[in-house]
């Protein structure tokens, strides 16, 4: 088992390893390609442009571990822009308002106050966005494709709010309901992922460069993923909102091995990360 133990670097060149060699790593990323088959990887939740109140999906999540510190990332494509069209809808008894996220900076609210701004999400484009809080700096930004578009200080002493209700597609007016169709989002969400970390920019831009089929699960940053994509594509949908397949090759994912070495840590993170 020396070669085992042995460096084999992955590369875009030429390998000079044994046939044995050569089998082993061509299965191992092959199952590694197969299993995203099983998982989020390339799927999107759509929800129709022809919006209805019916069309959404509803969790109630465990956020205690994000009360101080926060991101929200992913990417979005919006059929429609007639009106403030909310498609990430977080409310708790106190505040309705909690966290909502749309396709426009002026429609995105923290504690209930919206953040400043006129940035717009294009139409019928993928775009990346995440909105980031931390309770040490007590300042809450908004970046739009890897560029901080907003920022403002919030009051001392806020926390996020546990036991409320997170809505896909709807803008609550009261947890789980009060929806009003002017609000309903049409357009399609890639890779959400809430994080109890505030991501710096340079990390924010780094995952937006990485592209569209870049997997945050499955990243240095999953350690503070608290409400994965995987639990998104795999939650109960109301209505017409379906999980469709992306815009991604699955075999694009062989890039994430390029420059990689196969190392027993290496075997271990692989086991980890790409299981079914």
């Amino acid at each position: 088992k020396q070669w085992y133990q042995r460096r084999v670097a992955i590369t875009a060149g030429t390998f000079n390893k044994s046939k044995f060699e050569m089998k082993f790593l061509f299965c191992l990323v092959l199952g590694c390609v197969l299993l995203h088959d099983c998982a989020g990887y390339n799927r999107n939740l759509q929800f129709p442009a022809e919006v209805s109140l019916g069309n959404y999906l509803i969790l109630e999540p465990d956020f205690s571990q994000v009360q101080e510190e926060i991101s929200i990332c992913a990417w979005l494509k919006p059929y429609r822009q007639d009106s403030d069209r909310y498609w990430f809808s977080y409310a708790t008894g106190g505040i309705d308002n909690e966290i909502i996220l749309s396709d426009r900076t002026a429609a995105t609210y923290l504690f209930a106050d919206t953040l400043p701004g006129s940035e717009v999400v294009p139409l019928n484009e993928w775009s990346h966005m995440c909105l980031t809080w931390s309770s040490v700096s007590q300042i809450k930004q908004f970046y739009l494709d890897g560029n901080l578009v907003s920022s403002e200080t919030t009051p001392t002493g806020r926390k996020i709010t546990t036991g409320g209700t997170l809505v896909l597609g709807q803008e609550q007016d009261s947890p789980g309901g009060t929806f009003d169709i002017t609000q309903s989002f049409g357009g399609e969400v890639h890779d959400l992922n809430v994080l109890k970390k505030a991501l710096s920019g340079g990390d924010i831009g780094r995952i937006y460069r990485a592209g569209l089929c870049f997997e945050l699960e499955q990243s240095s940053y999953s350690d503070y993923i608290v409400l994965g994509w995987e639990v998104f594509v795999q939650a109960e949908l109301q209505g017409q909102v379906k999980v469709v397949t992306g815009e991604c090759d699955k075999w694009d994912v062989l890039s994430d091995f390029v420059g990689q070495e196969i190392t027993p840590g290496f075997i271990d993170y692989l086991k980890k990360y790409y299981r079914d």
